[in-house]
Order: structure tokens, then C-alpha cells, then sequence
């Protein structure tokens, strides 16, 4: 049984000699300032064997040579794309790496530790992704996890090639990081700036981008409990504690503010400012669906351009707010596609906004093809597939659609949701999309220790990060299960360099 790696790799060709253990890591005195980090980071994953790093060493029989090949062509699509995370591998007696980023070379040693582990590095490769944001959201608004997991769940990102880790960090039921300009509306307990900070570290040396998200102007009950005075008002006088009643300048400017420290504290360039589920769905009562419901919001709106406008308007233009915000922060807003219409309305969500494509409830809601027609950047985020989701009712994956075999054999990163538990509609190589994204959705945060949620989730990201690293793959799901078992989690031993019977 060969070697096997999860994600599959692009390009494999048999190599003219097979490496099973490393006698050392060698850097060159070029290179050793950007990569000594991660030739230490291998050092301590091969533990307990002793592996030591050395520079300007002559190469000899079982090294792992570590380089930044800066005048290389790129790898794959990596000029497409814009993320230099391609790499080299060239094994005879040695191993040498090599990538035009220090992301290249730190995915080509995930490579070759999963092939030690599983037999052997016996190939030359040429390896790079086909989609730049290859991510997983955690809900740490409804269910705190500790910095360790956290920190412990990024190792994992990175042993599957994932590079991005959406916090979705408020939602009803509380607010899950320090906010010091508004502290009455964070749960205890939160991640503290500290926390944060040590995570952030985890996460660059991992090449994981940590995106933010506060999430407005639903979701806002832990904002209103504090803030009763922000809840929005309907026409028939009830009060919508779970909605924002963006109208008043004091409840965008806490909006504003925490938007505003959060930015400051992340180092990668996006932010995601939320947006859904403020307007009624399909299925909710008529008269919740009623266009005038909140005429404050239409009236904002109106105030705002000097003609009638509507409350889909007003949230249009708030969102916009935001999205302007985020940018006068250096970074670049996403939101959430649910009330984004280009088709309807008089003002229409920035075109610099990403758009995170999770739900399209009826046809009568523009489809993702529609949105990247209208010029947005899609990343897909789909409900039917993507959603691994903590509740009370059922458990993750009793739906075959929304479990790792659903994600592995029918869904692929165009594939986007048709309309809500039916159909699929899958894009063409025209349209902008910018990856994929997994989300862990803790609606029922009781119903699993953080733990329990490593577990459980574990083939759901390795099925993930198959699919949109976009590589070949075998054809045959229990193929790529034993691969995933051969190669097990990041966590599984203490020593990679331990090689498995086949």
C-alpha cells in the first residue's frame, strides 16, 4: 500500500529512492531567518526522534532540506489565485523542499510528515491549491472554547491544508471576545485580548488567517440585554429584541466602536460584518414578512438620501456604513448573502464586499450565479453541505447531504445551494469564487463537550479539505477513509516519524 496524504496532491510521480526517517533538517544561511521557525516546529513533530536543524550543511542521505525557491516558476494556478502556497518536493536519498513562500514550504512538510506516516516519502510533487480561502468558521459566540482547543484546532487546520478560521464571535445568546468599549455585552466566560493574541500566534506560524465577525444588526440579543433602548420597534409597537435598531446613532455607534477595536486586533485582511437573518424568511408568519413592518428603518433611509426609500434600503445602507469602516481599517468586509438582492431596491451592497453564499430559501431570492453575474466575489458556504451544526434535535451528519460522505461525493467548491434543501446549482469556471468555508454552528452548545466537537467534526474537515484543495482523489469514498484513518489526525501521536504497518 503506498503512501497516502489528505488532501491528495496535484502531481505525483514515483521518486528514485524512498525516505522513511530524517537524520536531520537543513536550511541555507539565506533562508534560515524565515524558516527556522517552522524547521523547529518539524524538529519538536518528529520528537522523540532526534532530529537536529543544521545551516549551510552539504546534503547527505535522510535530510529534509527546507528552501525558499524565490526564482522558481509558480506552482499551479498560484499566479491565479494570489496565495503563493504551491511547493516542490524532489526525493532520492534526501528530501527537498522547495516553494516560492514560506506557506509553500510549510504545506509541503505536512505533505511529506503524512507520507512518513503512512509508509514513506516515495514520490516527487508538484502540489498547490486551486482556491485561496479554504476555511472553517467556529461559533464562539454561543459556546466558549477554550485557547488551547483553539490553538490545538489551527494544528489541525494546518495538517489539512485549511488556511482560513472565521470566528463568529456574538450572536443572541452572547458575545464570545473582550470587548473593552463595551464590556456589558460579553459573556463570561470570553476570550480575553490574551487569549487572543497567543491563538493570533498560533495561527500565523500555521499560515491559518483568523477572520473576525461581529454580526449585525440580527442576532443581537446580547447587545439588547445590555442595551434594551437599542431593540427595534415594529408598526404595530412589539419589540424585535434579536434585531438592531440601526436608526439610532447610539446603537450604530456601539456597533461601530467594537467593529472598530476588533479590526485593530486581527493582523489579516478581512472582516465579516454579518448581515443575516434581520429580514423574515419564507416560512415565518405573513405578517412578519410585511415590507413596511419597520417604518424607522424606511424613514433612516429616506433621511439618508433625500428621497422615500424602503427598510431594505436603510439595511443596505447600513451594512454599507460597515463595510466602509472595515476598509478605513485596512481590511475588507464580507457578509452574509441572505439580503443581498442586486436586482431589487434603489441601492445596492458595495461591490468590494465579499459575499459568503449560504442559503437561497425559495426562487424567488437571486440565486449565487445571479450575485457573481452582478460582480460580487462568492465564497461558498453552503447550508445543504457545509453546516455541521450542535442540536438538541438531531446530530451532525444525520442528514447523508450535510456529512463527510455528502461533502466528498457530491458537493464540490461551484456547487452552491439551488434553493433550500432541493436542488444544487453549480457555477462556472467565470464566475469569481474565492474558496469555501465549513461552519461549526453551535445552536445547542450543551450538546457536545469541546472535545466531543474535535471528534465528530474530525472527518467532516478531512472530506472538506479534500474537496476544495481541488486535487485528484480516489474514486471510491471507503478509499479515501482509510487514507484519512492511515493518516489520522494531527494530535493522533505524539511522534509523526512512526511509520503504520500496511
Amino acid at each position: 500500500m503506498s503512501s497516502a496524504t489528505v488532501p491528495a496532491v496535484q502531481v505525483r510521480r514515483p521518486a528514485t529512492g524512498v525516505v522513511t526517517d530524517f537524520k536531520r533538517i537543513v536550511l541555507s544561511r539565506r533562508d534560515a531567518p524565515e524558516l527556522r521557525g517552522l524547521a523547529v516546529m518539524v524538529q519538536a513533530e518528529l520528537a522523540p526522534d532526534t532530529v537536529p536543524v543544521v545551516v549551510d550543511a552539504a546534503r547527505e542521505r535522510g535530510d529534509l532540506c527546507l528552501e525558499l525557491a524565490y526564482s522558481e516558476e509558480p506552482v499551479g494556478n498560484d499566479v491565479e489565485n494570489g496565495n503563493e502556497e504551491g511547493y516542490r518536493i524532489a526525493t532520492d536519498e534526501a528530501v527537498v523542499v522547495s516553494a516560492r513562500h514560506p506557506a509553500g514550504v510549510y504545506y509541503a512538510t505536512r505533505t511529506v510528515l503524512q507520507l512518513v506516516r503512512t509508509g514513506g516519502v516515495d514520490a516527487d510533487i508538484v502540489d498547490w491549491p486551486v482556491y485561496p480561502q479554504r476555511g472553517v468558521m467556529l461559533d464562539i459566540g454561543r459556546k466558549y472554547f477554550t485557547p488551547g482547543w483553539i490553538k490545538k484546532f489551527i494544528r489541525e487546520l494546518g495538517w489539512l491544508k485549511l488556511n482560513t478560521l472565521h470566528l463568529h464571535l456574538n450572536d443572541n445568546s452572547g458575545v464570545g471576545l473582550e470587548c473593552r468599549a463595551h464590556p456589558e455585552i460579553v459573556s463570561t466566560p470570553a476570550l480575553s485580548r490574551e487569549d487572543l493574541a497567543s491563538i493570533l500566534d498560533t495561527a500565523a506560524a500555521h499560515h491559518v488567517t483568523v477572520i473576525p465577525e461581529f454580526d449585525s444588526p440580527a442576532h443581537a440579543r446580547a447587545i439588547t440585554r445590555a442595551h434594551p433602548e437599542f431593540a427595534l420597534r415594529d408598526r404595530h409597537g412589539r419589540m424585535h429584541f434579536d434585531k438592531l435598531d440601526f436608526s439610532l446613532p447610539a446603537a450604530r455607534r456601539l456597533v461601530e466602536r467594537v467593529i472598530t477595536e476588533w479590526a485593530d486586533l486581527f493582523d489579516g485582511r478581512w472582516f465579516d460584518i454579518g448581515g443575516d437573518e434581520f429580514f423574515a424568511a419564507p416560512w415565518e408568519d405573513e405578517s412578519l414578512r410585511d415590507p413596511g413592518l419597520f417604518p424607522c428603518l424606511a424613514a433612516y433611509a429616506s433621511d439618508r438620501r433625500g428621497r422615500p426609500l424602503s427598510a431594505h434600503d436603510g439595511y443596505t445602507i447600513y451594512m454599507n456604513d460597515l463595510a466602509d469602516l472595515v476598509h478605513s481599517r485596512g481590511k475588507r468586509a464580507k457578509m452574509w448573502n441572505d439580503h443581498v438582492d442586486p436586482r431589487t431596491g434603489s441601492i445596492a451592497i458595495a461591490g468590494s464586499v465579499q459575499i459568503d453564499c449560504w442559503i437561497r430559501w425559495n426562487a424567488s431570492f437571486p440565486s449565487a450565479a445571479e450575485l457573481a453575474q452582478a460582480g460580487y466575489s462568492l465564497v461558498n458556504r453552503n447550508g445543504d453541505y457545509l453546516y455541521f451544526i450542535l442540536s438538541a434535535d438531531e446530530p451532525p451528519g444525520h442528514d447523508i447531504r450535510k456529512s463527510p460522505e455528502g461533502i466528498y461525493r457530491n458537493w464540490h467548491v461551484r456547487r452552491f445551494m439551488g434553493t433550500a434543501g432541493g436542488s444544487d446549482q453549480d457555477l462556472d469556471r467565470s464566475a469569481s469564487v474565492d474558496g469555501a468555508v465549513l461552519s461549526i454552528w453551535c445552536d445547542s452548545p450543551a450538546t457536545m463537550t469541546e472535545q466531543e466537537v474535535a471528534e465528530n467534526v474530525l472527518g467532516w474537515l478531512q472530506s472538506f479539505s479534500q474537496r476544495v484543495w481541488d486535487s485528484p482523489s480516489p474514486a471510491n469514498y471507503s478509499t479515501f477513509t482509510l487514507d484519512c484513518r492511515r493518516i489520522g489526525a494531527k494530535s493522533d501521536r505524539a511522534s509523526i516519524n512512526r511509520l503504520e504497518p500496511s
